[in-house]
């Protein structure tokens, strides 16, 4: 990063860099292998039919404190090397979701999933206050999906504060943007002018496009 920086002054440029760590593409491949050695303690997602998907949880506790130590780590050198301001922006995470599932069906997932949606959630989609329904009760057949989005968004949400709290650099999250992509059921994808199709291309759930956007800012 250092070497990065110091190429970027001499050429009078500056910087927005790239903090892939938990998710690159909807998956756990940039994770370090001591990580991925230890599924127990950073799992991945589990699917509907109980099997393992190539897509790190967004509820395990254990990934979110390796991220949180790392990046804050990384906001704190570069709030040291960089007195020069060269780097203007972070981008925290890259494409974040899943593949292959709409959302985690492990065990802990599934007790939050049958338990009350957030008020913050609900806010954020302008439902009534409900402190105990769950999400099929409050979204339907969208539930999957947002509670997806809303978890995924909530552990970027506080990687990048914890790095705010160090270097106060602007932050931005990148979602992989909608095509000419339709998935029948799924709230961001309603209303399309051709109705539903065959996806084209797929797209990691958890995305926060469409009409999930309003709960993934939140």
């Amino acid at each position: 990063m250092d070497t990065i920086i110091t190429q970027a002054r001499e050429r009078s440029l500056r910087l927005v860099l790239l903090w892939f760590a938990t998710w690159k593409n909807g998956s756990n491949h940039y994770m370090p292998e001591w990580m991925k050695l230890q599924p127990a303690k950073y799992p991945n997602m589990i699917g509907k039919d109980g099997q393992p998907i190539d897509s790190p949880s967004p509820h395990a506790e254990a990934t979110l404190e390796a991220d949180i130590r790392a990046f804050s780590a990384f906001m704190r050198h570069l709030r040291e090397f960089d007195t020069q301001h060269t780097v203007i922006m972070v981008q925290v995470q890259n494409e974040p979701g899943s593949w292959d599932t709409v959302r985690d069906y492990s065990p802990l997932a599934q007790e939050l999933f049958d338990g009350p949606v957030p008020v913050e959630a609900l806010a954020a989609m302008n439902k009534p206050a409900s402190p105990n329904r769950n999400w099929t009760e409050v979204f339907g057949r969208d539930a999957d999906e947002f509670f997806q989005v809303w978890h995924v968004a909530r552990f970027i949400g506080k990687v990048a504060a914890a790095g705010k709290a160090i270097h106060p650099l602007d932050r931005l999250a990148e979602i992989r943007q909608e095509q000419d992509i339709k998935r029948p059921g799924i709230a961001g994808y309603r209303g399309k002018g051709s109705g539903f199709g065959t996806p084209l291309q797929p797209l990691p759930f958890g995305a926060g496009v469409g009409g999930q956007l309003a709960i993934y800012s939140r």
